[in-house]
């Protein structure tokens, strides 16, 4: 991401720094409105574009790197958020939920009421409203990455329920990061796969139609000028429904030479979840 510069609201003075990354907001990368960087205490500092506000989230036995930030996903309201957070310990912490609120630059942090000590390899959250939301938990197991439990909240994420699991959906291999796991109603939901080789994109790509209980692939074909055009593998990055239909958005990578890329973005359309068309 491109470094962006706001203030420090933990230093004295005006002090401006470079933001070093960017969060996933809500389970997907692309639309992300987060930022942050982490001062010389190792305190996280979050920046909200949308609030235009800053939030110093202290260290308190959490592991600020770019790893672990990245690695972690925020859900953010129009006056509320939380980042969960990933921690790569030797030990095995509990998943740390980080509260904040526009206007007030105090955080809250609690442990996530779901008992568990593990610290899992990914982790996706997102709310389909205020009150219900969902959170995925993926671990490696053996050659990829797998969902290895779904969680649901319907009181604001005071409380969470693991849902039950037929099918667990993983990736082809276990470089293959997960980039997007969300739902957008109480039945259809995504999880995809980064792509680490040219197979199948079904063979890391899912949907869900009743709740998460069984996950299905997507069967989706390249466009036709995509070799043309210099385009690498194809990604699912987000899932929404709009006027009658569900919109996938893809990317791809275009390679400028051996080590530069950049990224073309695509969109498919569907009214079944089963047969996609491409929308210009």
């Amino acid at each position: 991401t491109t470094a962006e510069s706001f203030t420090d609201p933990s230093a004295e003075g005006d002090s401006v720094f470079q933001a070093e990354g960017t969060i996933p907001c809500n389970g997907v990368h692309r639309t992300s409105k987060v930022q942050y960087d982490i001062n010389q205490k190792k305190e996280l500092i979050l920046y909200i574009e949308d609030w235009d506000e800053s939030f110093v989230v202290p260290n308190e036995d959490m592991y600020f790197i770019a790893e672990t930030v990245l690695s972690s996903s925020v859900v953010l309201g129009e006056d509320r958020g939380a980042l969960i957070f990933r921690d790569f310990s030797q030990q095995p912490k509990p998943i740390k939920v980080i509260q904040f609120t526009k206007g007030n630059p105090q955080v809250t942090i609690k442990d996530l009421t779901f008992q568990t000590t593990e610290s899992y390899a990914f982790k996706y959250c997102n709310f389909i409203d205020k009150k219900t939301g969902y959170l995925f938990l993926f671990d490696e197991s053996g050659s990829h990455n797998q969902l290895v439990k779904l969680l649901k909240t319907v009181d604001g994420g005071q409380t969470w329920t693991e849902q039950q699991l037929e099918i667990a959906p993983s990736t082809s291999y276990w470089k293959e990061d997960i980039i997007c796991a969300k739902m957008i109603d109480e039945k259809v939901g995504l999880i995809a796969g980064s792509h680490y080789s040219d197979e199948n994109f079904s063979s890391r790509t899912y949907v869900t139609t009743d709740g998460g209980l069984t996950w299905s692939g997507i069967d989706i074909q390249y466009p036709q000028n995509a070799f043309e055009l210099g385009l690498g593998c194809e990604e699912a990055c987000d899932i929404l429904y709009e006027n009658g239909a569900y919109i996938l958005t893809c990317r791809f990578r275009s390679y400028q030479d051996n080590s530069s890329y950049s990224y073309i973005w695509v969109k498919y359309a569907s009214t079944d979840l089963k047969t996609w068309t491409e929308v210009q």
